[in-house]
């Protein structure tokens, strides 16, 4: 089972966005300023976030071993005021003198060096996901005896003119088990190629390929721009390239997944949307006195 947990600045994103505000992370919330990348450069007013990409680590689970000796792993759940992943595993590492080109850089976002045993590689902490084929459904959930069935939400003449309900004078309405959800699936499955891509980077991190482990996932609102790209040092280069700018995660999916055992690639589906219960028509009684 999947923990989910939303962040206060996906929150804030999405009131901004309601309310046609333009949008200024506070400060220490951006994956920018963590690994100074582009954290000064100046973004304009029409240019608004959104969820463009994800990225992953592998601080999101414990290991238990119990009695008998019998290991398995439990999640470590976010906090809504977490702007960061507990340990971020970058999806690609590059040599400095190697790096991706620019078609493959295309697919990928927050490039950052860092220097491993003496070796300064180039990393790549978010993936960018397909958006083209997204859309967004109106489902209706009903919940009766602990079953679920989800059918398609068609609004017709009647939503447009509602009609008020019957309150009776001992009762209030509530919840009747049906709630209404707007749903968009996300498709982060990763390829083969990117599972050994994975397993190289542990190799290079870890020194045991093993430890490319997914236990944590961050869905990652930004503006992608194209910038300068930036030498090992962190000064301005030549050339250009497509970054994440105020980068901020808005959610949290804790999961398991050790890339040794799913080295064929993952599927790795989530939906994004809200739920909200359809009040009516089952009566809570209020008792007088």
């Amino acid at each position: 089972m999947l923990t989910i947990t939303r962040s206060i600045y996906g929150a804030q994103l999405q009131s901004n966005l309601y309310l046609g505000l333009p949008h200024v992370p506070p400060a220490n919330t951006t994956i920018n300023e963590l690994f100074n990348i582009h954290n000064q450069t100046n973004t304009l007013s029409t240019e608004i976030p959104s969820l463009s990409f994800f990225c992953i680590g592998n601080g999101g689970h414990r290991w238990q071993v119990n009695g008998d000796g019998i290991g398995k792993t439990s999640p470590i759940p976010h906090r809504a005021y977490d702007a960061g992943l507990y340990r971020y595993l970058p999806f690609v590492l590059r040599p400095a003198n190697n790096d991706l080109t620019t078609l493959e850089r295309n697919n990928y976002a927050m490039r950052v060096p860092i220097t491993v045993d003496g070796t300064v590689y180039w990393a790549y902490y978010l993936k960018t996901f397909d958006k083209t084929s997204i859309s967004s459904q109106l489902k209706q959930i009903v919940v009766l005896n602990g079953i679920k069935t989800v059918s398609a939400f068609v609004p017709n003449n009647g939503n447009l003119t509602p009609q008020v309900p019957t309150i009776p004078s001992n009762g209030a309405i509530t919840t009747d088990g049906t709630y209404l959800a707007v749903t968009s699936t996300l498709d982060l499955s990763l390829t083969v190629d990117d599972a050994t891509e994975l397993s190289n980077v542990a190799d290079i991190l870890y020194n045991d390929p093993d430890l490319a482990i997914i236990s944590e996932i961050g869905l990652v609102t930004g503006i992608r721009k194209s910038v300068s790209l930036l030498t090992t040092s962190g000064q301005v280069g030549t050339g250009n390239y497509y970054e994440a700018l105020k980068a901020q995660i808005a959610s949290y999916t804790n999961t398991y997944h050790q890339m040794s055992y799913g080295n064929q690639g993952i599927d790795l589906f989530l939906d994004l949307g809200a739920t909200e219960p359809l009040f009516g028509p089952t009566v809570t009684s209020v008792q007088n006195g």
